[in-house]
């Protein structure tokens, strides 16, 4: 079991009640140690030992990694040194960048005086006009030759070098001469000890072949068996070593890699704990942890001299023995700290490696080919719990318990561990009415020990299955408590919240029956007033409940060990569990939850919880909701007594996305949540998806085919009376030139410049050049609305939204503003082409897979004749999209921005520095969540009482989207990043 519990330093929070405002920042405590005083030494009287005066322990200062982002991952913005091979003079050059992510830490701490930053030897290093630590690290060696420079890992990419035993050159010196670097960086390259961070390397490696036995040296620093670092295979084993000039740490591990293909290989290392992370196409194979052996006779090991890449080296020549047998290598980087986002390793370079084959093949005629999409796609599979950052509503909640491990015997009983439920995740079983388990000891004259301290309420919730087996009784047993102040209680067919007034339990109930042999998510929210009726929650969603009549507190058995304030599953009193219940993912926090923050429970984001309920057709690539799904949907259906497999799920509007079968993402980027891994389609002939109508791991025709919809048949004419509403989040990783790149399509071309032959009916949203195009057709009519480069930025997440009528025209709304570019006047077009029955992303909708071509193939195909004669008028798409949301009706701007969570004001959004609105005001993003995370407040954000819990008042009012306070109720909202203005006034130098 994994307990996660949030406490720590207040640095910064805000208050706003009425209009006052109050802003405080608390510092750190500043603690000192005292040398420790040796105890009096007995000395011999013959032969007296001298004795050596008392030492203090030299303090070893942790600097705080510098801060990693996804918004630039080329090695010309990350690395602080990465070589390219050309044919020109010289051949060998590194293209750093002027600043990168540890530079900016770095200067960050040369500002606020760092004490080793300031002083000599280091701050000429810093005083430089401009300022920056480049320094380029080019080698002179030799050439290599025409015959061993080769092609990269796609067309346009730069050299990579063909090495190998039998060559005529099997390695050469990467760097000749390492002191040229800059002092500061130069102390971590020649003894890694040095280094206030780590180390970090990788380098792009084509094996031909794997050498049998013997040492195949990828990149290491020279003399070998000095101090430095080496990357080697040796036995099918990947070893990294590094040594600084007293220690050294070595990590290894077995590794199967495929031949004939690209490979990433890398390690990180930190300088603080001495742990090595090795790294291979962005996946930790092994990390070893911390241990270090030291020099020989305590003899300081030399600098190195010189980086080697292809085999070790004694510094002046190198060593074909430890040479690689037959491979190209390229792109060789180097970092000065340990990455922390492992994709900085593949340096945007994976996204254009050469495509999968096994696609289907069909001629090149512009029709519908009819192919089976049945046996090529398959249903998007999220990561695995192991590889996804906790989710960040629970991972910020003041208690977080997640059973993914057996239970600790010693605080409870009669507990069985599920390795998986439906979520793939671990819960406890509970096996008797006599189990419980303690999660949380009680911490006295806190919330929820002492329910009396919970001012501003409290809200508890977990994953729970009731199983058919355990028959309603007239006896109230527990699901889970704070032993002594609440309890989660079933009682016949009925969930209940019990809550001690000190005197009586105060009892709410759920009017719905439990749903039995389900997983699903149940929550309670408490005011912190015990006699106020409490808020249920089921999947995220408020449910009806009713004051029930109070219950004495009778004093019973309970068992050994359990005190008031413990927080238990099953209950704390003999007899007292509902025997056969599993839960899973324990969560509370100590505040109120309101009817319209539910989604808090469930762990996703309000708009998510709202598409996933009210749109007519939902898709997501969130992990969380995906993994959920099987779960929730089993439950609504049961809930509604659905029975049909194949009939849609009541209030649950979730759909498949489909993928080609076998064929993975490359590189995933943080959503526009900052929550989920979101796959990027990187622009090979694999990287699409299709959008399915139903939920189903693997489609029928029937599940992928879109006939008579108004997303791809639009001559329908309810679709124009009616209308339709379209929206996509969506992170373009670049734009291309004269050719089209289709976000989404099902048909429509885009383009009047493109023969009528490949122009279809339905919907375009795709890129040409710098702009974005929406078009939606009707029959022979096309309404049209193209926006500049203004509207979005490259590698920023974008929300675009279209709602369409034949009487309203198309409206395009950018993160919730109407942009005021109505098309309201179709033009009138001839369509001679009949597209499949698909919705698409990523392409064009045709099942003509000779031209799916990347950016480089369709340059190339472009100068020669096709089979069809017709131009290549388009090219794969190179973007992420994370959600997409359909409404079969148009909606007008102000519904789509309370639908999605938008202001929907452009003056007001633009111009503030921060802004807080809605249900914002009391419910925190996730970016403020993680960010008061960061800076150790240990408080929720929200309302807050400034007297009692009997005078705290708060509610939402969707109409006006305002809150309303009651008298002595403010609110606490933010936080401010101390690093940005207006939380650094000294940073706000435009304002």
């Amino acid at each position: 079991m994994v307990v996660f519990d949030n406490f720590g330093q207040n640095r910064q929070w805000a208050v706003i009640s009425n209009a006052f405002v109050v802003a405080t920042t608390t510092a750190a405590p500043i603690t000192s140690t005292t040398p420790t005083t040796l105890a009096p030494v007995t000395k011999p009287q013959l032969v007296p030992d001298p004795v050596p005066p008392p030492t203090t322990p030299s303090l070893i200062r942790v600097y705080e990694l510098p801060t990693e982002d996804l918004f630039n991952v080329s090695y010309q913005s990350t690395a602080n040194h990465y070589w390219v091979f050309t044919h020109g003079t010289p051949w060998i050059t590194d293209l750093a960048p002027e600043a990168n992510f540890l530079s900016e830490e770095l200067f960050d701490r040369y500002s606020k005086y760092d004490q080793k930053l300031t002083t000599s030897p280091y701050k000429e290093d810093f005083d430089q006009s401009p300022p920056s630590l480049l320094k380029t690290l080019n080698s002179i060696d030799e050439f290599v030759g025409e015959s061993q420079l080769a092609g990269g890992l796609f067309t346009e990419d730069t050299r990579s070098v063909w090495l190998g035993r039998d060559l005529s050159r099997p390695c050469f010196r990467l760097v000749a001469d390492l002191a040229q670097e800059r002092k500061y960086f130069r102390d971590c390259l020649l003894d890694p000890e040095a280094c206030d961070y780590g180390l970090s390397a990788s380098v792009w490696v084509y094996f031909n072949s794997l050498a049998a036995s013997g040492r195949e040296t990828l990149l290491s620093t020279a003399p070998q068996g000095e101090a430095g670092f080496s990357m080697f295979i040796k036995n099918e084993i990947l070893t990294v070593e590094l040594s600084g000039s007293q220690r050294s740490w070595v990590c290894s591990v077995t590794v199967s890699i495929e031949t004939r293909s690209w490979n990433n290989i890398g390690f990180t290392w930190r300088s603080y704990t001495g742990d090595i992370s090795v790294i291979l196409n962005n996946e930790v194979l092994r990390t070893c942890t911390g241990s270090s052996s030291e020099s020989i006779n305590g003899l300081p090991k030399a600098p190195p001299t010189s980086l080697w890449l292809g085999c070790s080296s004694d510094g002046e020549f190198g060593d074909p023995e430890t040479g690689v047998e037959d491979a190209y290598l390229t792109h060789p980087a180097l970092w000065y700290w340990p990455l922390q986002l492992h994709v900085l390793f593949l340096g945007s370079k994976a996204d254009r490696s050469n495509a999968p084959t096994g696609l289907p093949q069909d001629d090149s005629k512009p029709t519908d080919q009819k192919v089976d999409y049945t046996t090529l796609v398959e249903e998007y599979q999220p990561q695995n719990w192991s590889q996804l950052p906790a989710n960040p509503y629970y991972v910020t909640a003041d208690g977080f318990f997640e059973f993914t491990a057996s239970p600790n015997t010693t605080r409870g009983q009669d507990v069985e561990y599920i390795p998986t439920n439906c979520r793939n995740r671990g819960s406890y079983k509970l096996n008797t009415s006599e189990a419980f388990y303690k999660v949380k000891d009680a911490v006295k004259d806190t919330c929820p020990t002492n329910f009396a301290k919970c001012q501003n309420g409290f809200s508890i919730g977990a994953w729970v299955m009731v199983p058919a087996s355990l028959r309603p009784t007239n006896k109230y047993l527990t699901l889970f408590e704070v032993f002594g102040q609440v309890k989660i209680v079933l009682f016949g067919d009925f969930l209940h919240v019990f809550v001690s007034d000190g005197e009586r339990w105060q009892v709410t109930r759920l009017v719905m029956e439990v749903v039995r042999d389900e997983f699903f998510n149940l929550g309670f929210s408490l005011s912190g007033e015990p006699t106020k009726l409490a808020t249920g929650f089921i999947n995220g969603l408020p449910q009806t409940t009713m004051a029930f009549a109070a219950q004495s507190m009778e004093s019973t058995e309970v068992h050994e060990g359990v005190v008031s304030g413990d927080i238990l599953i099953g209950s704390g009193a003999v007899g007292n569990t509902t025997s056969g219940v599993v839960i899973s993912d324990l969560v509370y926090w100590t505040r109120i939850t309101l009817a319209e923050e539910g989604h808090r429970f469930i762990g996703y984001t309000p708009a998510q919880l709202r598409l996933l309920s009210q749109s007519d057709r939902y898709w997501s690539v969130d992990a969380y909701l995906l993994h959920d799904a099987p779960c929730h949907a089993a439950y609504e259906k049961k809930r509604y007594g659905e029975t049909d497999a194949d009939s849609p799920t009541p209030n649950f509007k979730l759909v498949s996305v489909y993928k080609p079968r076998g064929v993975q993402p490359v590189r995933f980027i943080p959503d526009q949540n900052e929550q989920s891994p979101t796959p990027i389609l990187s622009m090979r002939k694999t990287d699409y998806f299709m959008l399915g109508r139903a939920k189903k791991e693997l489609p029928s025709q029937e599940d992928l085919q879109w006939h008579h919809h108004c997303l791809h048949d639009t001559m329908d004419k309810s679709c124009g009376e009616k209308g339709v509403t379209f929206s996509i989040w969506l992170s373009l990783q670049s734009t291309g030139g004269s050719r089209h790149r289709y976000i989404f399509n099902s048909g429509d071309a885009g383009s009047s410049d493109i023969p009528a032959v490949m122009d279809g009916h339905g919907w375009a949203i795709f890129t040409l050049g710098d702009l974005v195009g929406v078009t939606i057709s009707e029959g022979n009519r096309d309404w049209e609305i193209m926006l500049d480069s203004k509207t979005y930025k490259i590698d920023q997440w974008l929300n675009l939204g279209v709602t369409w009528s034949v009487s309203d025209g198309m409206r395009i709304l950018i993160n919730g503003v109407d942009i005021n570019l109505p098309s309201s006047k179709p033009k009138t077009r001839y369509k001679g082409y009949i597209p499949p029955p698909y919705l698409v992303v990523g392409r064009f909708n045709t099942d003509d897979s000779s031209t799916w071509l990347s950016p480089a193939e369709a340059e190339a195909a472009s100068n020669k004749p096709t089979a069809s004669n017709l131009p290549i008028f388009w090219e794969m798409a190179h973007l992420a999209f994370s959600e997409i949301a359909h409404f079969n009706h148009y909606m007008t701007p102000r519904e789509y921005a309370q639908m999605f969570g938008f202001l929907g004001n452009s003056p007001i959004g633009g111009d503030s520095l921060r802004l807080w609105h809605g249900l914002g005001l009391l419910d925190p993003t996730i970016h403020d969540l993680l960010l008061a995370s960061r800076l150790d407040i240990p408080f929720q954000f929200g309302a807050l009482t400034l007297r009692n819990a009997s005078s705290f008042s708060v509610q939402y009012d969707s109409s006006v989207e305002a809150v309303v306070l009651g008298n002595e109720t403010a609110l606490r909202f933010g936080p401010l990043d101390p690093r940005e203005c207006p939380g650094n006034l000294s940073k706000c130098t435009e304002v």
